[in-house]
């Protein structure tokens, strides 16, 4: 598989690439026995930036070599060991330390290929496997995939903008930092751009190498501003007897409601090969059946017939890696290709929502007490 910039700056392992938060809710899990329990995380956004319908999912060759390089070396529990909590006490038990060092990444991920169009509220990536492991991996996962996802939007709007003019994108020694400088560059290519001033990310990604563009080039668009603000959420939990409990994460703004289950999205094609409609559906429930609903509660349209694909695709399998991340020319042939496809639909009014029995269990859970969600 392409290797990333990663394996440079985590060559021991990238355990510590993570919040504090993670591992002391990781610790309360071990503590309870908890850890041992399966859960179901989602990341998704809830609202795609500069104020368009839909974002350009990226970052998912990143997050795939994240999870392989995921273990704590020595240094990185003695590093652990020696915090201290409020009360002067160590942060972490042995116990827990220990387990860290000895563990081995064994969750199944699904996640949207880079490049393929997404709504919010659509997961760019499942996980489903020790809550332990689900929990420590929320940083990482967010931060690559969500800054990755928010530049490959602006290069596609940028493409858009510039009517078949060649754009490469210059934003090195603007960047915050020299990891984000690469990262961008890897996105702005997967979003369309056609090479970048980024001599390292041309070499480590065979990017097209150009010089500046003018700044006139530059001041010739409307200054836009967004921003992805990705989640990352439990939306179930393995029971006493082995079955699922769903979650929903409650909130005063509707808009922040989750959506429990263990979610897929089918994307349904008509005859010329175009896209009609995405459903988002719980795979307990097998395929969506009847109509599916938007995410205002509007009812919306039959499911359609025909072609049809789920989006989300396997990635990791207990840990061990079943999928293979294309050449990132590749990522960005796929970014042109459902951008021409979806430049034929109705963006703006795309019909996409939750199929009629997520919908209901929604709504359900809504109402239900906290002490049920």
């Amino acid at each position: 598989m392409p290797k990333s910039h990663l394996r440079r700056w985590f060559p021991e392992g990238a355990g510590l690439l993570t919040d504090l938060h993670p591992l002391t809710m990781a610790n309360g899990y071990w503590k309870t026995g908890l850890y041992r329990r399966k859960a179901v995380f989602h990341l998704f956004f809830r609202q795609a930036p500069f104020g368009v319908a839909h974002a350009i999912a990226a970052g998912l060759g990143l997050a795939v070599e994240y999870l392989q390089l995921l273990r704590f070396d020595v240094r990185d529990i003695q590093y652990l060991g020696g915090l201290s909590g409020a009360d002067g006490q160590p942060l972490f038990e042995e116990s827990f330390l220990n387990y860290l060092q000895r563990q081995n990444f064994s969750c199944d991920v699904d996640a949207m290929p880079e490049g393929t169009i997404a709504f919010p509220h659509q997961p760019l990536l499942r996980i489903e496997g020790p809550i332990v492991q689900c929990q420590i991996v929320e940083t990482a996962l967010l931060n690559l995939i969500n800054f990755s996802t928010l530049i490959a939007t602006k290069s596609a709007r940028i493409i858009q903008a510039a009517k078949g003019d060649c754009v490469r994108e210059f934003g090195l020694r603007y960047a915050q930092g020299v990891d984000s400088g690469i990262t961008a560059s890897r996105a702005a290519y997967i979003g369309g751009c056609h090479g970048t001033s980024n001599l390292l990310a041309g070499r480590l990604y065979d990017i097209p190498i150009s010089s500046a563009m003018a700044h006139s080039l530059e001041m010739s668009f409307d200054e836009e501003s967004g921003a992805l603000g990705g989640v990352y959420t439990l939306s179930a939990i393995e029971n006493d007897i082995g079955g699922w409990d769903n979650r929903i994460k409650l909130s005063e703004t509707p808009a922040k409601f989750s959506i429990p289950g263990i979610l897929q999205v089918q994307r349904y094609w008509d005859a010329h090969n175009l896209p009609v409609a995405d459903v988002l559906y719980d795979l307990q429930d097998g395929l969506p059946q009847g109509q599916f609903f938007g995410f205002q509660e509007e009812a919306l349209q039959p499911i359609p017939t025909g072609k049809a694909e789920n989006l989300l695709q396997p990635i990791f399998r207990e840990g061990k890696l079943v999928y293979s991340p294309p050449p990132l020319a590749a990522c960005r042939a796929f970014s042109l290709g459902q951008q021409a496809r979806f430049a034929k639909a109705p963006l703006v009014n795309y019909p996409n929502g939750l199929s009629e029995k997520l919908f209901q269990r929604k709504a359900d859970m809504m109402k239900a007490p906290e002490s049920e969600t």
